[in-house]
C-alpha cells in the first residue's frame, strides 16, 4: 500500500504531532494485517505558513528517518522531490503543476509512477 497523506491536512489545521500520531496507528494496523506499507513525505504547496512547512518537515524527517519511518513503514517513495520546483521548493515544479499549485498534472502523475517499482507494488499485498 502506499500511503500518500497530509498536504490537505496541513492546510486544514493539523499540525505535525497529529499526522505523526495517523501515520503510527494506520501503519501498526495495516502491518498487523500483514500489509507493506510504503509512504511519500508531504509534496510541496504553495500557501503554506511557514508553520505548515516546519510540520511538513517534522512529517518528511520522520518518513526519512532510515528509510522506514523508525521501522513503522516498509519503505518511502520520494514524491516530495519529484514535485519539487527546483527554483521555488515549496512548490510543484510548473511542468509538473495542474495550475492550482497542488495538484500534479498527467506529466507529474507519470514521474510518481516512473519510481514506483512493478516489485514493490506487487510485494506490497498481504505477506
Amino acid at each position: 500500500m502506499l500511503y500518500y497523506y497530509g498536504t490537505n491536512d496541513l492546510a486544514a489545521g493539523c499540525d505535525a504531532a497529529q499526522i505523526l500520531e495517523s501515520y503510527r496507528e494506520v501503519f501498526r494496523r495495516l502491518r498487523a494485517e500483514g500489509i507493506k506499507v510504503y509512504v511519500t513525505p508531504i509534496t510541496p504547496r504553495p500557501g503554506y505558513s511557514d508553520r505548515n512547512n516546519r510540520d511538513r518537515h517534522d512529517v518528511g524527517t520522520f518518513v526519512a528517518k532510515w528509510n522506514n519511518c523508525g521501522g513503522t513503514c516498509d519503505g518511502v517513495l520520494p514524491f516530495d522531490q519529484v514535485l519539487r520546483d527546483p527554483v521555488r521548493p515549496n512548490s510543484i515544479n510548473p511542468p509538473y503543476d495542474t495550475g492550482d499549485g497542488v495538484h500534479a498534472n498527467i506529466a507529474g502523475q507519470q514521474a510518481l509512477a516512473d519510481i514506483v517499482s512493478l516489485p514493490m507494488v506487487t510485494s506490497s499485498a498481504r505477506r
